[in-house]
């Protein structure tokens, strides 16, 4: 029985799967920072990390296969194999404002970087990060948290909208007292949001400060914040803040 050649790939015209060093590539993460950049690769680890170099914003992260695709693969022979080498046992040497590189055991050019951190985000404004349409401000919920009141005292509706309303009602109260500590122990003169979204970028991640309401008693009796966390993050226009 013959076979369309369009439903078979031939031995000699392998499918490429594997990312390389020197690969071209392309940030496909909406939650990234680097999203839509365009570069190279100059290191994969054996656990599938890859180091990606994105020379319009001057910077090289450590990402995900997921978080990437490729444009145009490296030429045969233009880097050498033992670039996609072995990870390295060292301490990883950072800067603040650039990358370092050192020689392992086979002169191959590592290339380093440090960790996204908290003092970063100092850096940029928080629509970089987050969605301006998914975050609320003090004044929004209170309109909102007024809605729920007022359904309440009425006892309008059938009892599972009573519920509902009632249950909206104490979350908007809880959320009014993680702004007011906000605003009174972290912004200063910053506007304090909330935000909706679900959070996947990983140097948000990472660079998170969580509050736990339980193990704070200046929280519990200044603010009559008792119950619930809260994830927030300062950047240079604002702070923002998630429940967990």
């Amino acid at each position: 029985m013959m076979i369309e050649r369009e439903f078979v790939t031939p031995l000699n015209e392998p499918d490429r799967v594997i990312i390389g060093v020197g690969d071209k590539i392309e940030c496909i993460d909406n939650t990234s920072q680097f999203n839509k950049e365009k570069g190279h690769v100059s290191r994969v680890w054996p656990d599938g990390d890859v180091m990606c170099e994105y020379p319009n914003k001057n910077s090289s992260i450590v990402m995900k296969p997921h978080q990437i695709k490729v444009t145009e693969p490296a030429k045969p022979g233009e880097f050498k194999k033992t670039e996609v080498s072995k990870p390295s046992t060292s301490v990883p040497i950072t800067t603040a404002n650039k990358t370092e590189e050192e020689e392992d055991d086979d002169d191959v050019a590592i290339v380093r970087k440090e960790t996204f951190k908290k003092a970063d985000l100092m850096e940029f404004s928080y629509e970089d990060f987050f969605d301006k349409e998914k975050t609320i401000t003090k004044d929004e919920m209170l309109v909102n948290k007024q809605k729920y009141q007022e359904a309440v005292d009425k006892k309008e509706g059938n009892e599972l909208k009573l519920i509902f309303m009632d249950k909206a009602l104490r979350t908007a109260e809880l959320v009014e007292q993680y702004f007011d500590f906000l605003i009174a122990k972290v912004a200063k003169d910053l506007p304090v949001y909330r935000t909706v979204e679900v959070i996947e970028n990983e140097d948000l991640l990472a660079t998170k400060t969580k509050v736990r309401a339980s193990e704070s008693k200046e929280i519990t009796k200044k603010y009559s914040f008792d119950q619930g966390i809260i994830a927030y993050w300062k950047f240079k226009d604002a702070v923002v803040f998630k429940t967990i």
